[in-house]
């Protein structure tokens, strides 16, 4: 899902990253844009296009294993200064990943 308002800049399938979704995201503690990257989404499951706006919480595509992936998950990437220049991890910028469930049994 998207992270917060942003433009979708492409959605295509891009070699060992599989299906990618790349966003252009303003934030809004500090107005700076940064740009992120989806990756290895499930094959016919975009659900934006290149130039659309997206709100916050709105599905992109949905988890896949396309490309060279040995299962299915998502593959995050957060960049300044355009796509493919400086990568920096999602927390630099405010961004937690919630914490995943307890196993029951506590295993």
């Amino acid at each position: 899902v998207a992270p917060g308002n942003a433009t979708v800049i492409y959605t295509k399938f891009i070699g060992g990253y599989g299906n990618q979704v790349a966003i252009a995201l303003k934030l809004p503690n500090t107005g700076e844009t940064v740009f992120m990257t989806f990756s290895h989404g499930r094959n016919g499951s975009f659900k934006v296009r290149a130039g659309q706006q997206v709100t916050k919480g709105q599905t992109l595509m949905l988890v896949g294993s396309t490309g060279l992936s040995n299962g299915p998950h998502l593959h995050w990437e957060t960049y300044r200064g355009g796509l493919g220049q400086t990568l920096i991890k999602p927390s630099d910028i405010g961004y937690r990943l919630p914490r995943p469930p307890k196993a029951p049994f506590g295993v």
